[in-house]
């Protein structure tokens, strides 16, 4: 029991200083990245460079008292380190524009540069009946205290970083051994013959056989980073997140459906229109094409509360049909796509949708520490641990496990099974209604065809990854897994220079594939 904690223990604190120091290294380079001085510097030198640099500031200057001659110099740029921008500069605004006002004495002394057209004569501006010269000033400023307190930390901190990597993944290493040795000496065989149990040709053809279509997407993967290295990248990782994070949350809500051997065509079309919803309420106040001229703005989670509510409601009516009409899931959801699709074109009179709010719009461009952890993937991490916990702690999950078992003997042993149906499909609905919100963030946009055919993709991601279409199985990680090898798939075609068409026919076989498969194990196991 002793030697079981310790292994637990080592584990623990060798996993969390690991992800710890993972995510400090990718931030600190999003610092690099920002400060172009400090690329190429080792990162025992990081702190010393940051102290030392400087960072170049163009601003736009106004210059009064000038005399426009002739053949006159317009660069008066001079050797030597660069102004520091006074604190106390004066500035004047100008069509929504700042320009900082100096005399023509000072703006020389400053090392400015005159602007000039393709004629080389000096550009000019008039301000309330005075005209100004036209130019622009470097100043520069310390990198150091230009910096935010969490980059300086990273800085500081960089020389320890890479050391603490290697330390921690030791204390893990050590706490995952010990902890096969352990199991080994409960079962009382050696440890060779303990992972060769682990390690028989049959399991290694049985979890090959379960997990086909992943290894071969993977294998896929690798091949197309092999031959077009940007698809390893930094960018296109970040892109892949992104677009996991948003179909992970579709995925969610469909697995509900899917565990209880229903489905829900209808997700794409709901998420879509609640992406409409989302642009139309977070349409900027001076936009002039608005969807509603003399609306107020208001509060984002106000935004978002009425599009759960609207999603909440569609929902329950598809469970509501399902559960009290016994009408086939799949004939429920594709009347209610066709019936939502319908609303949303009169609604928005198939129009797109623009205009959208900065700090709306921010959901999407925001980041923690580097740019691949963005608000919207910490979101999607968020709502996964919540279904996690959901489906494997509450009775609402046991139910739902129970019903898409045997739905007989889940009502015979008490469970209402109607109630529960209404529930699940009122949550797919809300969490339609999380991913069209924070799609619309994503696209500074939406339209009609925003989320058209994310429910075949969401049922593709769940099928791939191990929700099985005859109900009662499933596990959220095995849908982050399908959702993140499948859009692995889609971007892997297009590094590829695959055309669209037939991407469309490579998804639809994969799909067919995972559900011939997901039926032939539903078959076995009988």
């Amino acid at each position: 029991m002793r030697n079981q904690k310790v292994s637990s223990l080592l584990k623990l604190i060798g996993g969390a200083l690991l992800a710890v120091s993972l995510f400090c290294l990718l931030s600190l380079s999003d610092v690099v990245r920002l400060h172009e001085a400090l690329e190429g510097v080792p990162n025992g030198q990081l702190a010393g460079a940051a102290k030392d640099g400087v960072i170049e500031q163009e601003v736009e200057v106004l210059v009064s008292d000038l005399t426009v001659t002739e053949g006159m110099e317009t660069d008066f740029a001079v050797e030597g380190a660069l102004p520091e921008l006074p604190a106390d500069a004066q500035t004047m605004e100008v069509d929504g524009a700042t320009y900082y006002v100096y005399t023509f004495e000072e703006f020389q002394a400053l090392g400015g540069e005159l602007d000039t057209d393709k004629f080389g004569a000096v550009e000019s501006m008039e301000v309330d009946g005075v005209a100004y010269g036209l130019g622009n000033v470097v100043f520069g400023k310390n990198m150091w205290e230009n910096m935010n307190a969490w980059s300086r930390f990273l800085v500081t901190v960089a020389p320890a970083l890479w050391p603490v990597v290697i330390a921690s993944a030791a204390v893990l290493l050590v706490g995952l051994v010990r902890s096969v040795v352990n199991k080994a000496a409960s079962m009382q065989i050696s440890l060779g013959a303990y992972i060769a149990g682990k390690f028989t040709p049959k399991k290694i053809l049985t979890f090959v056989s379960n997990n086909v279509i992943i290894l071969l997407i993977l294998v896929f993967a690798i091949v197309v980073a092999c031959l077009k290295p940007n698809f390893a990248g930094e960018d296109n990782f970040r892109n892949l997140l992104a677009n996991t994070a948003v179909r992970f949350i579709i995925a969610l809500g469909v697995s509900g459906c899917l565990i209880t051997k229903g489905t829900d065509l209808s997700a794409g079309r709901v998420a879509g229109f609640a992406a409409c919803i989302a642009a139309i309420l977070m349409q900027r106040g001076d936009y002039s094409a608005r969807f509603y001229p003399n609306m107020p703005e208001i509060p984002i989670l106000a935004a978002l509360l009425i599009i759960l509510a609207i999603c909440a409601v569609i929902g329950a009516v598809n469970g509501s049909v399902i559960a009290f009409f016994k009408v086939p899931p799949f004939i429920a959801t594709l009347g209610m796509q066709t019936l939502v699709y319908g609303i949303c074109l009169v609604y928005t009179g198939a129009s797109p949708i623009g205009g959208l709010r900065q700090d709306f719009t921010g959901l999407a461009t925001g980041y923690v520490g580097n740019r691949m952890f963005s608000y919207i993937l910490i979101i999607a991490v968020v709502i996964g641990a919540l279904m996690w916990f959901l489906y494997n702690k509450t009775r609402h999950g046991k139910y739902m496990y129970a019903i898409g078992g045997n739905e007989v003997a889940a009502e015979v042993a008490g469970i209402n099974t109607s109630k529960s149906k209404i529930l699940i499909y009122m949550l797919a609905a809300i969490l339609y209604g999380v991913m069209g919100f924070l799609s619309a963030a994503k696209t500074g946009g939406a339209s009609v065809n925003t989320a058209y055919g994310y429910e075949l993709e969401a049922i593709a991601g769940c099928t791939i990854g191990g929700v099985s279409v005859n109900g009662g199985v499933g596990k959220i990680s095995g849908i982050l897994v399908g959702v993140l090898v499948f859009e692995v798939l889609k971007i892997a075609l297009q590094f590829l220079g695959v055309e669209s068409s037939y991407t469309y026919i490579v998804q639809g076989l994969v799909i067919i594939i995972a559900v011939a498969l997901d039926l032939r194990k539903y078959l076995a196991k009988k």
